[in-house]
């Protein structure tokens, strides 16, 4: 099972316990690590928490240096220390190019530390479902251009040529262009950051926000969503056992019809 949390409402949950929206950054890290033992418990193979999107960046300097001090305090101590306790791998997907050197470094040898285990927890940190989705599209269409181009000598081209196949290109050497169009979905999963593991079947947004905030827009196509009204920092083992619950109980399709 693959199960991915909108860890959404730190914020306002420090709001309301300390008065401070810093403040609830921490709260949420402690609901991280009560996150990582239901994951163990429970026998959930693979999870991605949305710590942190692109768009976050527009938010006041302090936080966002607050955010990232406090989720690279922890990833340094608690979370790589109860990591190898409960054997699980740590992966963190995003666009690392934004990360302040240090907390890269943290994230290095998070990853480092952890890689042997089977058990994954993902960390979406600097993440857009949007901007993942064109990088793979791009990187997809490049690849295979390149391999279209490796099988194509001037006879067959000029061969495609006389039937039309390809009568916008204009010599072998510019396929690249035209080649673009032709990516399949199959071809842009290779791609993703989250290539190699199933799409998730559950998505447990918290924060009472009824939406999905960029997050693994395109794995998420057939996702059960669930929405709380709870603040991240609330999180219980329990949210995730009636979530599973429901989900069970569920007929999934996949565009065809229940019988």
């Amino acid at each position: 099972m693959n199960i991915g949390i909108i860890a959404d409402g730190n914020g306002r949950y420090g709001v309301k316990t300390d008065g401070s929206r810093l403040a609830g950054y921490k709260h949420g890290a402690d609901a991280i690590l009560r996150l990582m033992r239901a994951q163990k418990e429970l026998g959930i193979e693979y999870m991605t928490v949305f710590v942190f999107s692109q768009d976050n960046f527009n938010r006041p300097k302090e936080e966002v240096e607050t955010i990232f001090k406090t989720v690279g305090d922890y990833f340094e101590t608690e979370v790589l220390f109860l990591a190898k306790l409960l054997l699980l791998k740590c992966k963190i997907v995003g666009d690392w190019s934004a990360f302040p050197e240090e907390f890269r470094d943290v994230c290095e040898n998070l990853e480092l530390e952890t890689k042997d285990y089977t058990q994954t927890l993902s960390f979406a940190i600097n993440y857009s479902g949007r901007d993942e989705i064109c990088k793979a599209a791009q990187l997809a269409a490049a690849a295979y251009t390149m391999d279209v181009s490796s099988r194509l000598d001037e006879t067959v081209f000029n061969l495609l040529k006389e039937v039309d196949f390809m009568p916008h290109v204009n010599s072998l050497e510019s396929i690249t262009q035209r080649e673009r169009s032709y990516a399949k979905h199959f071809d842009i999963e290779k791609y993703l950051s989250t290539a190699g593991y199933p799409d998730p079947d559950i998505i447990i947004r918290y924060g009472d926000k009824k939406r999905l905030s960029d997050f693994m827009l395109f794995q998420c196509a057939y996702s059960e969503i669930y929405f709380l009204k709870k603040m991240f920092p609330e999180f219980e083992k329990s949210d995730l056992e009636e979530a599973i619950a429901e989900f069970k109980n569920t007929k999934r399709t996949f565009g065809g019809i229940s019988l």
